[in-house]
């Protein structure tokens, strides 16, 4: 005779989660959601460092030029050298009174080289040239005299003597600190991170469970 043995089940409310020992996975799914977690924190740290290098490229320095008669500032934007130089890429402001239009490519205004240093002399020989109003200019520093020149197409001429133009002071201070990785990312990119995150987790929990 087969005597059968009742077997008590409990039953769930649609809003209880099933234990999952209850069928053998408590260890596997534990598992896996502790590698989940751990890779989610591994791709967010990445990538808030990844924000904050490319925060950290925005080489900016805000400029003067200051002389007899002579008066500039702006910004200039510019790219890290390996030798710890900067190339200034673009130029804005004014000069004398008139908007800067642009900077001047290598080599067109007085042999410029359009380098920028981290420390004094902020210039070379060579200097930074840009073009304001109907002009060209040229800020370069010379060694022999320590002293800053700005060259005026309009009246220094070519620009081709070393002396050339009139004496003037020339500073550079950096806007964002071009050597620190510890640049805040903006609000909207970690917003955005943030959002990739949770979707990524939301899905490959979805994988899981199903």
């Amino acid at each position: 005779m087969v005597v059968e043995v009742p077997v008590r089940r409990r039953r769930y409310n649609d809003s209880e989660a099933i234990p999952l020992q209850e069928h053998g996975f408590g260890e596997i799914a534990g598992g896996n959601m502790r590698s989940l977690n751990r890779s989610i924190l591994l791709f967010a740290a990445f990538a808030v460092l990844a924000l904050s290098a490319s925060s950290a490229c925005a080489d900016e320095f805000a400029f003067t030029i200051n002389g007899s008669g002579i008066s500039a500032s702006g910004l200039l934007v510019s790219n890290a050298e390996s030798n710890g130089s900067f190339v200034v890429t673009s130029i804005t402001g004014t000069q004398d009174g008139n908007p800067i239009s642009g900077l001047l490519a290598p080599g067109l205004y007085g042999g410029n080289s359009n380098l920028l240093y981290p420390s004094a002399p902020l210039l070379d020989l060579s200097g930074l040239a840009f073009v304001a109003g109907t002009s060209s200019y040229n800020v370069y520093f010379y060694g022999a005299v320590s002293q800053y020149f700005e060259c005026n197409s309009a009246i220094d001429g070519p620009c081709t003597a070393n002396g050339s133009g009139s004496p003037v002071t020339f500073t550079a201070t950096a806007v964002t600190d071009p050597n620190s990785i510890n640049a805040v990312p903006e609000p909207n990119s970690l917003l955005l991170l943030g959002s990739g995150l949770a979707g990524v987790a939301a899905a490959i929990r979805r994988k899981l469970s199903a």
